[in-house]
């Protein structure tokens, strides 16, 4: 996602007048993607880090696990209590 909006905004927000498509800005494009594949691994680790679910339940207890089995995919139902 984030490469795609790189290079997005680099073709898009080149500064210069638009009348239609720059081969010009193929390369900046290339670079913000690269700059930004660059940037996403240690950006993602951080944000995973911040806003996502913990992985230590405590106390928590499983009470029950309930399979559904539909023709194409199969659905587990977890049942817990704290």
């Amino acid at each position: 996602v984030l490469t795609g909006l790189a290079a997005f905004a680099a073709i898009g927000l080149s500064g210069r007048p638009r009348k239609r498509f720059r081969w010009g800005t193929i390369p900046e494009a290339i670079m913000a993607a690269t700059l930004a594949a660059l940037v996403a691994q240690p950006l993602g680790m951080l944000v995973q880090e911040k806003f996502t679910v913990s992985g230590r339940p405590g106390p928590l207890e499983i009470t029950g696990i309930r399979l559904t089995a539909n023709p194409n995919m199969v659905i587990h139902r977890i049942s817990t209590r704290q």
